[in-house]
Formats: structure tokens, sequence, C-alpha cells
């Protein structure tokens, strides 16, 4: 639950994080000025200020990272896509940018944890896709990645599935729109890297 500060300079401040981990930034509209005037409270000693509704920032945001993994097949090319731990749809390998890991570093993780796959990493990223977390929306920064190593077993293979697919195929299984366009660039792009 979150809750509203009136607390003035000279009072106890509310913790910047809510319960669920999230940032809570007040709106900058109400901050440091009178709830019923609007007028900034004068200079000389501590005013109680109304902080207005809170706004939950996402500091996870722009800290995701994920890869289109893909390889050809007799002249064709596939993308593979894994299932989401839980079992119920197909996603790219994606997650979390750990603290002093680049999001190159990340996308590569991510592919071996949750695909068992290891490739190389085309140098730009394909773009950025948002997605839905249980804590909120989340931006991915995407990668292609080349596979050159396919493993039988890997992290995650307990919970999660492989699949290839051709690029169009691919985009019709996942759920955002963002990605879906994403994975349809995948064939121009490759053919570059």
């Amino acid at each position: 639950m979150l809750a509203r500060s009136t607390h003035g300079p000279a009072g106890q401040e509310a913790a910047p994080f809510s319960e669920d981990g999230l940032a809570i930034a007040p709106t900058a509209q109400h901050f440091g000025r009178d709830a019923a005037t609007g007028a900034h409270p004068p200079a000389a000693g501590p005013t109680p200020i109304e902080t207005g509704p809170l706004v939950r920032v996402n500091t996870e945001a722009l800290r995701h990272a994920g890869v289109v993994p893909y390889r050809w097949r007799k002249r064709r090319i596939e993308v593979a896509l894994v299932t989401t731990s839980d079992g119920t749809r197909w996603i790219i390998p994606k997650g979390r940018i750990d603290p002093g890991e680049t999001a190159p570093q990340s996308a590569r993780r991510e592919a071996e944890e949750e695909a068992g796959l290891r490739g190389e990493l085309h140098a730009e990223p394909l773009g950025q896709f948002d997605t839905l977390k249980a804590r909120g929306p989340v931006g991915v920064t995407v990668f292609l990645m080349r596979v050159t190593q396919e493993l039988s077993r890997w992290d995650e293979d307990h919970v999660r599935h492989r699949r290839w697919l051709r690029p169009e195929a691919a985009a019709r299984e996942v759920r955002e729109p963002q990605l879906r366009a994403l994975l349809l660039k995948v064939r121009r792009l490759a053919s570059k890297g």
C-alpha cells in the first residue's frame, strides 16, 4: 500500500521505495506547495507539505535485455523462441541486466540460461519492446545473435522449451506488438550480419 507524506523538512520522510521495491516519487505539481492555495510556503520554519498522489517509478525499465537467436537452415532463416517459466506462452530469451553487466552481456547470458544457445551478437541492438512484468511495464533492449552452438542441456531446460520457427511464424506466437515487428525485421538484418 502506498501512503502520502505530509511531513516537512524537519519531519520524518516517507521511504523512497514501496514494499514491492519500486521507487516512489511525488508528483511535481504539489511538491513544496500549500495544499489549499497552491502557494509556496514561507521561507522561515518548517511547513507541512502535501506531496499529492504518489507515482510509481519503474527503476527496472531500462535494465532488461533480450536476444533473438537465429540460424540458417536449408537457405531459410529460423529464430528461436522459449516458453515463459510457467510454460503458458512463447517469448524471446530476456531478463534483467545484472549490476556491472552491459546489455549485450546480459543478452548473451539470457540466451544461454533460458534457451541453451551460444553465438555471436550483432553489434547494434535490433530495437526495443515493452512488456508487462509482475511489477509493471519493462523496456527490453533486443539484440540479434547468430547461433554457433546449441546445448542439449541448459540452466532452465527443466522449466522452458525451445522452438525454432521462421520469423513470420514466431511473430504470430508472441504477445507484444513491438516484439512482433522486431521479429519481422530479422530476415533483412540477419543477412547483413
